[in-house]
């Protein structure tokens, strides 16, 4: 609970959602947490696979449709990881900030790739590509004072619009 909060630690209120200063104790909360943390470490985890997979894409269109499937695929955990962390009262500002970044690698490796293989307009990616390393390093910058920049579900609509196109 945030600080000065009356209500027990049973309760889910609304500074539960993203308030990091109260401790993951049980058994359940520490396996959650932990899966939490590997959906999304995942998601970084496949950027260069699809990345590397669009590279190959002009010679084997296979490669083309493993890195679609594997784009969808990650795009679909973003959906799951962020639902189950709100479900489970997992969420803290370094999960929110890790999530977000994921999304914003994901994008722009995405993006780049398709730039690289002529299958994306370069305005486009440099428009895409520089708002969402603006977007980065002004929620860095608010996380560095100790501050959260929160998701909004205007934000979660253009992250899917994004994974859409």
């Amino acid at each position: 609970m945030r600080r000065g909060s009356a209500a027990p630690s049973g309760v889910r209120g609304e500074a539960r959602c993203y308030d990091a200063d109260e401790a993951v104790t049980t058994a359940a909360d520490l396996r959650a947490a932990a899966f939490l943390k590997v959906v999304t470490w995942a998601r970084v985890a496949l950027v260069p696979v699809i990345l590397a997979l669009i590279l190959a894409g002009p010679e084997n269109e296979a490669a083309f449709n493993i890195a679609a499937v594997l784009f969808a695929i990650a795009a679909l955990t973003d959906f799951f990881d962020g639902l189950l962390a709100r479900r489970w009262a997992q969420t803290s500002v370094f999960g929110n900030f890790l999530d977000t970044t994921a999304d914003k690698l994901l994008v722009a490796g995405a993006l780049i790739g398709l730039l690289v293989v002529g299958r994306v307009s370069p305005w486009i990616a440099v428009i895409i590509i520089g708002r969402e390393i603006l977007i980065i390093g002004l929620k860095g910058a608010v996380a560095s004072t100790g501050d959260l920049v929160r998701p909004s579900v205007w934000g979660k609509a253009k992250a899917n619009l994004q994974f859409l196109a």
